[in-house]
């Protein structure tokens, strides 16, 4: 393959940019740009950092740290070298240019993670662990998509696509060699078998609730009627004013959206329109966007002034609530408290009393965010949780087709029937993991990660 290069860290002015270089002539071209204090390049030690000079000809361009990576040793799999420069942008792009001008040529994105996946340092579930973890927005995401780098996930997935393929292995041999000797293959234990796989493919795409939450954030509708405070909660939870505050009703008409971290998770917040009978036509639209994103909502934290009964509005929110994962938020509790705490309680799980004026109770809430979303600590550490939409999609495959094959087999029909799905079955796990995947899928996994990655 070529030998490419790429700027590895942002294109900004910083003190430190890393040019990274992989190929078979990484060395080769390197030299000719790098002189080092002592030695050179080619024969410098593996992963030893040295000092030296980038040159054109006869001018010092920069001094650089430089890292040399022999093949397999190194991330890619490929003799590799790191250069350590200044970060001017102008150094790093005429760097750049005379690695170009010398026989390389610019990496395409996330080629280096690709060529680390076909030169068998990563598997799929590893690489795509690589850019979550690049993208992760809380800690929780970061820790899942380390465990994931380190083979976690992979090694739940193996284990399931090695019990398939030991069933069907069973299965063919006693096919193809009847007069071998071989004992015949029970049906029933095959159905206890793969029982046990599908268990454990259902409960991999069970984990993908919590999963998808952790990695791409809980949708959270802040809800309620006029002025109970739903802005001054929002602004809040932020640490700064973001949403308009005032005790005119009806001053929310659109959605506010913003992210945030609580409870070690990543809320997408959105602030609504307050619900109630009596509004012009402009506040009706907004409270039919109140409505929809509540119906849509991951979670949802429905505002009652505790200071003052529950209305009709109020009451019309908590049957709105019903079926979704809610918290109802008693807000004012530093005032005198005249709300129906038995009918709250009646209708929701999760009650918190919070002053969002005095910052007052955010503790409590962010609690219960965390054991609402974070409870099965042992599945999410041990990165036991898929994160991604397409391991999701595989698993329930691969599960259905595991579940057509008992099916078969409970039927009556022969082994080698159900070996049609069981094969499938295995087909779709090679898919996560990358043991049987199609090159169109891995280049459009690979397009998704930025250059120099």
């Amino acid at each position: 393959m070529d030998t490419i290069c790429a700027i590895a860290t942002a294109r900004a002015c910083a003190a430190i940019g890393i040019i990274r270089v992989s190929g078979e002539r990484a060395f080769e071209i390197c030299n000719k740009i790098i002189r080092l204090k002592n030695g050179n390049i080619i024969s410098a030690k593996s992963a030893q950092m040295r000092l030296g000079y980038v040159h054109d000809g006869n001018a010092d361009i920069d001094q650089v740290m430089c890292v040399s990576f022999r093949s397999p040793a190194s991330y890619t799999g490929e003799d590799m070298v790191e250069i350590n420069c200044h970060g001017s942008v102008m150094i790093l792009n005429r760097i750049m240019k005379l690695l170009i001008k010398n026989g390389a040529r610019s990496a395409q994105a996330g080629e280096f993670t690709k060529r680390a996946f076909l030169n068998g340092k990563l598997d799929l579930i590893q690489a795509e662990a690589v850019g979550d973890l690049i993208d992760a927005y809380n800690q929780t995401d970061a820790a899942l998509a380390l465990s994931h780098m380190s083979g976690g996930l992979s090694d739940e997935f193996n284990e399931i696509f090695n019990r398939l393929i030991d069933i069907n292995t069973n299965i063919l041999a006693y096919i193809d060699f009847p007069d071998e000797g071989l004992v015949d293959v029970d049906p029933c234990l095959m159905i206890d078998s793969l029982n046990k796989i599908l268990k454990s493919l259902r409960s991999l795409a069970e984990s993908f609730e919590i999963g998808s939450v952790i990695h791409d954030g809980a949708d959270t509708a802040i809800v309620g009627a006029p002025n109970v405070g739903k802005s001054t909660l929002l602004n809040a939870i932020l640490g700064y004013e973001r949403s308009i505050v005032s005790k005119t009703e009806g001053t929310t008409r659109d959605m506010i959206s913003e992210r945030v971290t609580m409870g070690g998770v990543t809320l997408n917040l959105c602030d609504t329109a307050g619900i109630r009978k009596m509004a012009g036509e402009i506040e009706k639209r907004g409270i039919e966007i109140t409505c929809r994103t509540l119906k849509n909502a991951d979670l949802v934290f429905a505002v009652f002034d505790a200071s003052r009964s529950l209305s009709d509005d109020d009451k019309k929110i908590i049957q709105l609530c019903k079926g979704k994962t809610a918290v109802a938020v008693l807000n004012k509790c530093d005032l005198t408290q005249t709300i129906d705490k038995k009918y709250i309680c009646d209708n929701f799980i999760h009650i918190v009393e919070i002053s969002a004026e005095q910052k007052q109770g955010l503790e409590k809430l962010s609690e219960i965010i965390n054991k609402l979303f974070l409870s099965d600590k042992v599945a999410i550490e041990s990165g036991t949780v898929i994160t991604n939409v397409r391991h999701y999609e595989r698993a329930v495959k691969a599960s259905e087709y595991v579940q057509a094959a008992i099916n078969t087999l409970e039927s009556g029909f022969t082994p080698d029937v159900a070996s049609v799905d069981i094969t499938e079955a295995a087909s779709q796990i090679g898919m996560i993991t990358g043991a049987s995947v199609s090159d169109k899928i891995i280049d459009e996994i690979f397009s998704k990660f930025c250059v120099g990655k």
